[in-house]
């Protein structure tokens, strides 16, 4: 849960933990998030950088006034000057825009005689009538995408202590380069010591000019001097040097330090030049596999593949579809502002046992890297709640001497494999991944997990590029993972939206924990600290920031939320953190709560959450419901010229979803305005009830609840798209729940009736509904049954 040390603040005071909060040992590991800022001389910035700036150019942002989970990101140029540089940072995602239309019904199926108010259908048949009035939707959040300066920038920080001689402090000085403090008891000697996760060697100064009664021992011929300046690699934690005391009797004694360091960034066109003939070799495998045919979109599974190469000795798999380069890096490959990258294999970057998984799957096996896609990184982590999950996204959990991968998924509603070799974006200064990736010691031998690298890459190669995955929405990545009704919550405040009360809200939330269902929460803000333009918050939240919602209980008259950072750090730090004294025994025992200062979870209050977080994403999971998945093609008519039939035989409840094809594929058009309702039961003689319809937007997703318990019969569900484009594929996705005896056994059936033009109406929002839709659409039911 927390970090635990102490911060320091600009005059070089310590305050308590309480107060604020700095980085413990673990933040050494790389962990998942976003970009980095500079730091100014007397400023501490409290964000960590786990890994390499390896991250795609910046992209104009849309719209300022919601952050999309993104963290990690792109790269920009980045700025000489030691007291100013760029970095983006964190993610979040898009709301449904304003509808250009009056809130009307869609279809009523009353008589033209009928004298109810505008917008409703008269009860017939007990039907449910629930009418959804079409309210101006929200504003679309903009995806977050900080991005990191290309290799680092320079920096300046200051740091003032006492005489404490404690166990080693950590103090981030800059995303990416933190300094280690501890004091040697034997040697009687501070020892300093930085982390430096950038990609680029720095030439790291320390000045303890205005430190008292200290100086120099190592390195050595320093003694006396007011400085020391060290090259420290990229990559690596280095020591700086030892600080003793001059005069032994003369008790007090203050360090005061001033750091400065200077990236030297790798030359890219020599990157180029040492690769280039692996890089050729590499393309003439794919051209060869892509000459026989042995490619993704012909053979269609890892299994046909890896034959195929059985049968043609081929001994390493190349994805010619998705290959290893710039292009498969950066929307513009041809930018000379891009980082250097280098593709390795993993026996080219692992010295220990290389496997698929490890014995257990844990969210903090997760480290983000230099990706600003936090937002689909913290939906792993929520899915590794349930590790069969996890492992049920892969073809096989074997690892692959061939370097060929199939993952599993359910794009734009629909089941989907994605094929992608094993081939990594890996630093040219370390040789280590740097974007998400899982590093785990075992008995101190180095063993190498691939699924989440895997994972990414898929990822990546689905929407057509990493950059193209930076700045998301967490819950569209569980229901694109798991094929699952998925929605998305905004709060406003102390008011969340779509609840009457905020009673109401957490009562939901305890529901869908009880229920097992997978949530994600986004804290408010745009992510100033990796940016540069901000401070460092004291209560240890990151703005702008996905994180997994993992519980939601109440207990002694107290309601607290368990969270956790996807980048295994970062916490909470106020009231029910980890090292609140509001855990009292009584507490900790009525909540169940171990600390564990090291792991990204902690608690907060149900008042803290609504005052720090903007979202709530679920999504809304249960292995024993049944899925069908109804795909439509629009023909330039206002309405789909097919009606979903469904037939109950026993009671259900569950989700409706209308999805298009996701915008973040390269190549796909605009998202069209959309539509659709329930109607049913059938009932010979009368035109059907209808039971709700969904907003007219053009989103990702329409996703309504059935709101209550339907009854056994007959339904159909109607689809309008009144911008009256043509070829565009949508999916219908039904997902129930039954009650009874034949629950669990998949006993509703939906499958599309065709209807012809003449029988469709305008739709719900545009223009007066025709005399004869009634009177057809009960011939059709007459039909039906």
């Amino acid at each position: 849960m927390e970090r635990g040390t102490s911060r320091q603040t600009p005059s070089g005071e310590v305050n308590s933990p309480r107060e604020a909060v700095a980085p413990s040992e673990d933040e050494l590991l790389p962990s998942p998030t976003k970009p980095w800022s500079p730091i100014r001389s007397g400023e501490l910035r409290e964000l960590q950088d786990d890994s390499e700036d390896l991250s795609p150019r910046e992209a104009p942002p849309e719209d300022d006034d919601q952050p999309v989970f993104a963290s990690r990101a792109q790269a920009a140029q980045a700025r000489s000057s030691p007291d100013a540089s760029t970095r983006p940072g964190s993610d979040f995602g898009e709301v449904p825009p304003e509808d250009d239309s009056p809130p009307l019904s869609p279809v009523s199926f009353h008589s033209p005689g009928w004298s109810g108010s505008e917008g409703q259908a008269p009860d017939e048949g007990g039907g449910q009538n629930l009418e959804k009035q079409d309210e101006t939707p929200p504003e679309k959040p903009q995806p977050m995408s900080s991005k990191s300066p290309v290799q680092g920038s320079a920096g300046q920080a200051d740091h003032a202590d006492s005489t404490q001689k404690s166990d080693e402090k950590k103090q981030v000085l800059q995303e990416g380069v933190i300094l280690l403090q501890r004091y040697d008891r034997k040697r009687s000697c501070f020892e300093l010591r930085v982390s430096n996760k950038k990609l680029a060697n720095l030439n790291f100064t320390v000045d303890i000019s205005k430190s008292v009664n200290l100086e120099f021992r190592v390195p050595p011929g320093k003694r006396g001097s007011h400085a020391c300046s060290v090259e420290v690699p990229a990559g690596s934690v280095w020591d700086l040097c030892q600080i003793g005391q001059v005069d032994s009797n003369q008790k007090k004694m203050v360090l005061s330090t001033n750091f400065s360091w200077v990236p030297q960034p790798a030359d890219r066109k020599l990157v180029q030049q040492q690769t280039a003939a692996e890089v050729k070799r590499r393309r003439e495998i794919a051209e060869n596999l892509k000459t026989l045919g042995i490619v993704a979109s012909k053979l269609g599974s890892a299994a046909k593949i890896e034959e195929a190469c059985s049968k043609r000795g081929i001994s390493q798999f190349v994805d010619a579809e998705f290959f290893a380069d710039d292009a498969a890096l950066f929307n513009d490959p041809s930018s000379e502002d891009h980082p250097s990258v280098v593709w390795k294999r993993p026996d080219e970057f692992c010295k220990g046992e290389v496997r698929v998984f490890s014995d257990s799957i844990v969210p903090c096996d997760i480290n983000q890297g230099a990706l600003g896609d936090c937002w689909y990184l913290a939906a792993l982590a929520a899915i590794t709640e349930q590790p069969k999950l996890i492992r049920k996204l892969f073809s096989t959990e074997k690892h692959s001497r061939l370097g060929l991968y199939e993952v599993s998924c359910f794009k734009n509603g629909q089941p989907t494999k994605v094929i992608v070799d094993d081939l990594i974006p890996c630093s040219p200064t370390t040789g280590k991944p740097c974007y998400a990736h899982v590093n785990v010691e075992n008995e101190g031998n180095a063993v190498h997990e691939l699924w989440v690298a895997l994972l990414e890459k898929a990822w990546a190669k689905l929407h057509g590029s990493y950059e193209q995955i930076e700045g998301g929405l967490p819950y569209q990545a569980l229901m694109d993972l798991l094929g699952v009704a998925g929605k998305q919550y905004q709060l406003s405040g102390q008011q969340p939206s779509s609840f009457p009360t905020t009673d109401s809200f957490f009562e939901a939330l305890q529901k869908f924990d009880k229920e097992g269902y997978l949530m994600v929460a986004g804290t408010s803000g745009v992510d100033n600290l990796t940016k540069g333009g901000g401070k460092a918050p004291l209560d240890g939240l990151v703005p702008g920031h996905a994180y997994t919602l993992l519980t939601v209980r109440q207990a002694c008259g107290v309601r607290l939320l368990r969270l956790r950072n996807p980048w295994g750090d970062h916490e909470w730090t106020g009231d029910w953190s980890d090292k609140s004294v509001l855990w009292s025994d009584k507490f900790k025992a009525a909540f169940e709560v171990e600390i564990n200062e090291h792991d990204g979870a902690f608690w907060m209050s149900d008042k803290d959450f609504l005052k720090h977080f903007s979202s709530v994403g679920v999504a809304f999971f249960d292995g024993s419901w049944t899925i069908s998945r109804t795909l439509l093609t629009t023909t330039g008519a206002s309405m789909c010229n097919q009606l979903i039939r469904i037939k109950l035989r026993t009671p259900a409840r569950g989700f409706l979803s209308l999805i298009q094809c996701d915008e973040r594929v390269k190549g796909t058009s605009k998202y069209i305005k959309s539509q659709f309702a329930l109607y049913g039961p059938l009932s010979a003689g009368r035109a059907p009830p209808k039971v709700f319809q969904s907003h007219m937007w053009d989103v990702r997703e329409l996703v309504e609840e059935i709101p209550e318990k339907l009854t056994p019969g007959e339904y159909f569900v109607a689809v309008w798209t009144p911008n009256k484009e043509k070829l565009r594929h949508l999916t219908l996705q039904l997902q129930l729940e039954e009650a009874g005896k034949h629950a669990m056994q998949g006993q509703h059936v939906a499958y599309p009736m065709p209807i012809e033009e003449s029988q469709m109406d305008a739709g719900p929002s545009y223009g007066a509904h025709s005399v004869s839709w009634s009177s057809q659409l009960q011939r059709l039911v007459q039909q039906m049954i």
